[in-house]
């Protein structure tokens, strides 16, 4: 339970320091004078988020600080989870700066918004009055039966399965997708392989294939060129050796008279030898070249292949021809991996599914079977708070064909009926905002004594509702109370007389400001302020009386 609260430049809250009680508090105040922004205030030490708006003074930093109770409450395993110092009065702390940066502390530890919130969840229930319209929504609703089924761990794990199951179905309809698309190119890809395999182009083959082709196409005129040239070097009677040889003689005779000549000499002799090396190449080359029109065809076959090939693969050499030919080849193996990809996604989609099923039929089984107890549970409430012939059903559908959702099989709704006879019908065709508002305690009744939740706040749960009906709620908030704290804001005397203790928040003004603030009222001030909320703001010895019966 929350024990102390105090609050520094939060809106039009300069200061306020205040110690809570348990059992049943009321909360009262002319309309406007801050209720609302006590509960802002609250809700900061519970995880709601904020920024440099709320600050009273723009100049001097926010502070909001609870002190709350746990040592009856098993929060040991929560604290230590969290590297968390355990305090059975555990402080929990935000302050917002001047620039509106946020901090938020636990036993004066550091910590994440997040975890304020994880902590503030379980110690403190909010009720306000858009979360009435809650009740309209299936989600809602569908919690209700679950907390009161005690399936809330097994829906959890459930629900992480099924976030797997449904990324699942989204990377294999991703495959799929990836997968048509290359399978429509398959056979084609395939075709171009063969055609590159089938060719076995080797490394060099283009340029050897075009000398050679190139030496056939011309060899009468190599031929020619060759056969003159050996002529020229060796076989005329003035043929290049035969008279080099002359000249070598000549030079032979006379090198030892002169080094230079015998220089010239010797490199001569070496230009003698390498010329008659190349007459007999030359006469080698033109014995081996011959007009071959079969391998001529051949060659010229073999390169226009080559040729087609780099067109149709807009490319200029067998290089890159290759490396086309083991892309398709890779591209091709990553088809095939892909389909066995998708076949394992499959079998894996189908057992999560089949393990799913399982699980959601059997939290469904749970769910039916305390369905009636919830529903008598609630109903016996609301003949508690002035609806004796109303009534709730929890109409159970269960998905077809083996169909999942995220919180099972189930698809819930909860139906009302007002009155004996009325057909039961969804909340949101007939119920009416006060039968909503008695509704909703009957729903948080329940469930409090279901979680162990330290503290529920009401914040004018009583809209739409008075005079004996009124009583009545007072009576269910105070029976709550026996168990639980509970703050209730309240514009009724009849609730605000079944309160064990009395909060009044106010204005007042200075000089300069007005502010808001809230204190705890006495026996005498607390029956003064039930009168005026009975007859005005000069209560009447009548009003007076009436407040004093109120109280009891």
């Amino acid at each position: 339970m929350i024990t102390h609260l105090r609050i520094q430049n939060y809106a039009i809250i300069r200061s306020l320091d205040i110690e809570l009680k348990n059992n049943l508090s009321a909360v009262t105040g002319e309309t406007g004078a801050g209720k609302s922004i006590v509960m802002g205030a609250l809700g900061l030490i519970l995880g709601e988020r904020a920024d440099s708006s709320v600050l009273w003074n723009k100049n001097e930093k926010c502070i909001v600080e609870g002190t709350f109770n746990i040592a009856s409450y098993s929060l040991k395993k929560f604290f230590e989870l969290n590297d968390l110092d355990y305090d059975e009065e555990t402080i929990i702390r935000r302050e917002i700066s001047e620039a509106g940066k946020s901090r938020a502390f636990i036993n004066d530890t550091p910590v994440t918004l997040t975890l304020v919130k994880e902590l503030g969840e379980r110690l403190v229930d909010i009720h306000s009055q858009h979360e009435t319209l809650e009740l309209n929504n299936r989600e809602f609703q569908l919690e209700i039966v679950d907390v009161f089924s005690k399936v809330q761990e097994e829906v959890t794990a459930y629900r992480a399965s099924f976030n797997n199951y449904q990324q699942l179905q989204k990377q294999l309809a991703q495959l799929e997708e990836q997968d048509a698309a290359a399978t429509r190119d398959k056979d084609f890809k395939q075709f171009l392989l063969n055609e590159l395999l089938e060719a076995n182009l080797q490394p060099g083959e283009q340029e050897q294939t075009e000398t050679e082709l190139n030496t056939l196409n011309n060899a009468e005129d190599i031929q020619l060129a060759l056969n003159t040239g050996v002529q020229l070097l060796r076989e005329q009677e003035n043929a290049a050796i035969s008279m080099l040889q002359e000249v070598r003689t000549q030079f032979q005779r006379v090198a030892k008279f002169n080094p230079r000549i015998d220089d010239l000499f010797k490199r001569l002799d070496s230009s003698l030898i390498e010329l008659k090396d190349i007459a007999n190449e030359v006469e080698d080359i033109a014995q081996d070249i011959s007009s071959d029109k079969q391998r001529q065809e051949v060659l010229t076959a073999r390169l226009d292949l080559m040729y087609s090939l780099q067109k149709k693969h807009r490319c200029n050499t067998l290089e890159e021809l290759h490396s086309i030919q083991q892309q398709l080849s890779t591209e091709l193996e990553n088809i095939d991996s892909l389909e066995a990809k998708i076949d394992q996604l499959k079998k894996e989609q189908s057992d999560l599914h089949t393990a799913l099923l399982k699980t959601a039929r059997q939290i469904s089984d749970k769910r039916k079977k305390h369905i009636p107890a919830l529903e008598k549970s609630i109903n016996v409430l609301l003949q508690q708070v002035g609806m004796p012939n109303a009534g709730i059903q929890m109409k159970q559908d269960i998905l077809p064909d083996a169909q999942l959702n995220l919180n099972g099989v189930d698809q819930l709704t909860l139906l009302f009926a007002s009155n004996k006879g009325s057909a039961f019908q969804p909340l949101n065709k007939i119920a009416s905002g006060g039968e909503l508002s008695r509704l909703m305690l009957c729903i948080k009744t329940v469930v409090a004594h279901l979680t162990q939740l330290p503290t529920l706040i009401f914040d004018e749960i009583d809209t739409g509702i008075s005079g004996e009906t009124a009583r009545q709620v007072g009576d269910v908030m105070k029976k709550l109370a026996e168990k639980h704290q509970v703050i209730c804001i309240t514009h009724l005397p009849q609730i605000a007389g079944k309160a064990h203790q009395h909060y009044f928040v106010y204005k007042e003004s200075d000089s300069k400001t007005t502010h808001s603030n809230m204190r705890l009222l006495n026996s005498n001030e607390r029956i003064e302020e039930i009168a005026k909320m009975l007859s005005g703001s000069k209560p009447t010895e009548s009003a007076l009386a009436n407040a004093r019966e109120l109280v009891g």
